[in-house]
């Protein structure tokens, strides 16, 4: 059983073994790798505001350094890819994101004037 002390990941992609995966599950919980030695894994730091991309390569944690478009790409899942300004302060939002962040920033200035005011 892991302890309370050890991170746990708040979401997880994983491969199945039917398709070469390593991971598994036990009962209604994860088993295999995503627990231990992990193929690629991401941290989200709040201050400084980083986020850092490590993959497993000859058993170590190597870092993934952005591209040539500040993007930071998945070498496990082709196609994923992560734009860590867009994180930090919305740049390249798509418009429907854009759209989306701008309905909750609407709901939240209509919630605090209620409460101010009610």
């Amino acid at each position: 059983m892991i302890g309370w002390h050890v991170p746990q990941p708040d979401i997880n992609l994983r491969v199945l073994p039917a398709f070469g995966g390593q991971s598994s599950k036990a009962g209604e919980y994860g088993a295999g790798t995503p627990r231990g030695k992990v193929r690629e894994y991401l941290t989200v730091l709040l201050n400084p505001c980083q986020i850092v991309w490590r993959e497993l390569m000859d058993g170590r944690y190597r870092d993934i350094q952005t591209d040539a478009d500040s993007l930071l790409r998945s070498r496990l899942f082709p196609g994923l890819r992560l734009a860590p300004e867009a994180l930090w302060n919305g740049a390249r939002l798509s418009p429907e994101h854009a759209a989306f962040v701008e309905r909750l920033a609407s709901a939240r200035r209509q919630t605090i004037t209620t409460r101010v005011l009610g």
